[in-house]
Order: structure tokens, then sequence, then C-alpha cells
């Protein structure tokens, strides 16, 4: 999945196509680079924003040229999106608020 936001608040298209175990290719902007990870663990690829379009897209090659890649962001993809499961997040905010 590619994400083409050069502004993003949180990234719920992005936590979607990860939920699903579809790495996402995304602009660093904002909190997709958090949300996406870096380095080893990663859910997807983080391009810098000055890299363009033709970033995304030559990401995005790489992911259709590496399956093994592919399917290592996509495993990382979906452990990731399990830290944002609803039962997560409301538990993880009663913990802080008590």
């Amino acid at each position: 999945m590619i994400v083409p936001s050069t502004e993003e608040t949180f990234g719920l298209v992005a936590l979607e196509a990860m939920s699903v175990g579809t790495p996402v290719v995304a602009f660093d902007v904002d909190n997709l680079p958090a949300l996406i990870g870096t380095g080893e663990g990663a859910g997807g690829i983080v391009v810098p924003r000055a890299h363009g379009e033709f970033g995304l897209w030559g990401a995005a090659e790489v992911l259709l040229d590496d399956p093994v890649r592919d399917a290592a962001l996509s495993r990382a993809a979906y452990y990731r999106s399990r830290d944002y499961l609803p039962t997560t997040v409301a538990h993880d905010f009663l913990k802080a608020v008590r």
C-alpha cells in the first residue's frame, strides 16, 4: 500500500493496511514513521518527503522485486498493527490515567 500523504495526523489508512499484513510505503511525515516503524521490525518503508513521488514509487518497486523482504515486512506490519487494537489502546489509556 502506498500512502502518498504529505500530512497525516495518525495514519489510519496505513494501520488498516498493516492489520491485514500489507506493507506500507509512505513519506516520513507526522506519525507515519512511528506507526510503520523504521529499521528492523518495520511494517513497510518510510521514504524521505524530499524524494517525492518517485521515491515512493522506487520503494514500492523494491518490495515488488524482493518477495522475501515483502514477506518479512508483511509479517512485521501485521504484528506492529496489533499494538493499536482498540482493547490494547483502552487498556494502555486506563493504565496511564490511574
